[in-house]
């Protein structure tokens, strides 16, 4: 690993200096900014099928709770299986979950459950994505240089998870309707509302998933 100018990097900015880093970064950034929004999307759509609160926390449990039953079973294949196809192979697997997630947007389901099940692998893949990421850092930047890219690693995660769901609330305001014309809408809710009404959301919401799914 070598620093890709002959000039020594501002001070607190040495591992940006390095090629590696800069794109993994880049990446992680784009994974969460997508990621976060998708998740107001999919929140948008749980609450627009059943009008209950409640299921908006099932939501936010389905993703937390890989996390916590796969929290050993991560760290193990971190540590034994090449970190990089590991990144990859969790980055794949959410993106087929977000192109199965724009299906039923798509097909307007009505079915809960079948959206539980995808965000219960979407946090599948991030429960082990983010082992596989924090043991990768050592790999792109020299040791002195360690502390900084862990340092700049835990700030960007923070900036990136606060501006994803701001991002993806301001998308949402949007009436983009006009970019997915042919897709499908119910002519009403189970409370009678007109679904036309909700229809600036709901393909914002398709929206929401394809950009997801095009972050990797």
């Amino acid at each position: 690993m070598t620093p890709d100018s002959p000039k020594a990097p501002r001070r607190g900015l040495e591992a940006f200096a390095y090629r590696d880093f800069r794109r993994y970064q880049l990446a992680r950034v784009a994974v969460i900014l997508g990621a976060e929004a998708q998740s107001v999307a999919v929140a948008w759509q749980v609450y627009s099928i059943t009008h209950r609160a409640i299921d908006l926390g099932y939501t936010g449990l389905a993703l937390f709770l890989p996390g916590l039953l796969f929290l050993l079973p991560a760290g193990h294949v971190a540590d034994r299986f090449d970190r990089r196809r590991v990144i990859m192979a969790c980055y794949a697997l959410q993106c087929i979950c977000t192109m199965a997630l724009v299906a039923l947007a798509r097909n307007n389901t009505q079915n809960i459950l079948a959206i539980y099940s995808v965000l219960f692998v979407i946090g599948t893949g991030r429960a082990f994505s983010g082992p596989a990421g924090s043991a990768l850092i050592p790999h792109l930047v020299p040791e002195t240089h360690f502390v900084n890219a862990v340092t700049w690693g835990g700030a960007i995660f923070q900036l990136a998870n606060i501006t994803g769901p701001a991002l993806g609330g301001l998308l949402f305001t949007f009436p983009l309707t006009h970019f997915l014309p042919d897709w499908p809408l119910p002519n009403t809710h189970r409370d009678g509302t007109c679904a036309r009404a909700f229809s600036p959301s709901m393909n914002s919401l398709r929206l929401f998933s394809f950009s997801a799914w095009a972050r990797a």
